[in-house]
C-alpha cells in the first residue's frame, strides 16, 4: 500500500491524506462547513468527489460518489431506519426499547434477520426469520469473554476468533488451529470510495459467506481459506459496542470505524 501521511487543521480536522507508492504521491483533500466541523466533501485523487448532505440533526442523509447516491433515513431517535442506493431501498432496521438493532430487513432478497443480545448488550445470536410461516432458523451464535468476541458457532462448527490489542477480530481458526478466515482494514480513507452492493460478493458485516474470487469489500479484506467452514462475522459492532444499535460510529449502511473516515461498503449494515 505504501506510505500514508495526513495533514490536519488547527482544530484537528483532517485536511489531506497523501499516499506514497512506487515513488508517486497522490492526495485526497477534505472540506468542511464554514460554520462548523461538519465534513462537506472529499476530493479524491482519482478525480472523483464525495459529497455529504445532512438533515437538521446532522445525520448524513445522502452520500454521493459519482453516479451513486447512498441514501439514509432515521427514526425519531436518530437511529438509522433505512438504507438505499439511487433511491432503491436495500435495508430497513428496527430497534428494541434499549436502542439495540434487533431486526435487519434485507428488502432486495426478502430476508429478515433478528438479533438477540444478552444482558450486557452483546449480540449472542442471529435468526433468519420467515415472515410467512412465523418460524425462524438459527444462523450464528457468538461467544464472548470479558466483553470481547472469542468464538462463533454455526452449522455445528466452532470458530475461535483472534483479536488484536484493542479487541478487533484479526482472524479465526477451526478446531485444528487452521485459519478459516482473516480480516484486514486499510488505514483511513485509503479505499477511494465504497462499492455498490453486488449480489455475488457478500461482505463480512452482513454475515454472509464470501463467494469464490471475492476477497475485497470496501475497506475490509476478507480472505477465505481452503476448506473453511466458518463465515466472516459481523465486525462493525466489535469496534465499538455502542454501534450494535447502528448508532455511534455508523452512518447509513456504512460502518465508520475508528476515526470515522474508514468506511465499509453500504450493504454491510
Amino acid at each position: 500500500m505504501g506510505k500514508i501521511d495526513w495533514l490536519y487543521d488547527s482544530v484537528g480536522n483532517r485536511r489531506e491524506q497523501s499516499t506514497l507508492s512506487g515513488g508517486v504521491s497522490i492526495a485526497d483533500t477534505y472540506s468542511y462547513w464554514a460554520d462548523s466541523n461538519q465534513l462537506d466533501r472529499i476530493d479524491l485523487a482519482t478525480g472523483n468527489a464525495r459529497q455529504f448532505f445532512y438533515d437538521a440533526a446532522r445525520n448524513v442523509i445522502s452520500d454521493k460518489v459519482g453516479a451513486r447516491d447512498y441514501g439514509y433515513t432515521y427514526d425519531a431517535a436518530n437511529r438509522m431506519a433505512s438504507f438505499s442506493v439511487n433511491g432503491v431501498v436495500f435495508a430497513e432496521y428496527e430497534y428494541n426499547h434499549l436502542g439495540q438493532q434487533v431486526v435487519n430487513r434485507q428488502v432486495q432478497n426478502g430476508q429478515t434477520i433478528h438479533s438477540i443480545q444478552d444482558a450486557a448488550g452483546q449480540r449472542i445470536a442471529e435468526y433468519l426469520y420467515n415472515d410467512a410461516s412465523g418460524t425462524s432458523t438459527l444462523i450464528p451464535e457468538y461467544i464472548w469473554a470479558n466483553a470481547q468476541i472469542v468464538g462463533v458457532v454455526e452449522n455445528g462448527a466452532l470458530c475461535y476468533v483472534r483479536t488484536d490489542h484493542i479487541g478487533r477480530p484479526v482472524f479465526a481458526t477451526d478446531d485444528t488451529g487452521a485459519k478459516v478466515w482473516t480480516a484486514a482494514t486499510c488505514p483511513s480513507a485509503a479505499c477511494r470510495h465504497p462499492q455498490a452492493p453486488t449480489p455475488t460478493c457478500a461482505s463480512p458485516a452482513n454475515g454472509s459467506k464470501a463467494r469464490p474470487g471475492c476477497t475485497k469489500t470496501g475497506c475490509g479484506t476478507i480472505t477465505r481459506q481452503p476448506g473453511g467452514t466458518c463465515r466472516p462475522i459481523r465486525w462493525g459492532w466489535w469496534m465499538d459496542r455502542r454501534s450494535m444499535g447502528m448508532r455511534c460510529r455508523t452512518r447509513g449502511g456504512m460502518w465508520i470505524l475508528g476515526d470515522c473516515s474508514l468506511l465499509m461498503t453500504p450493504e454491510q449494515s
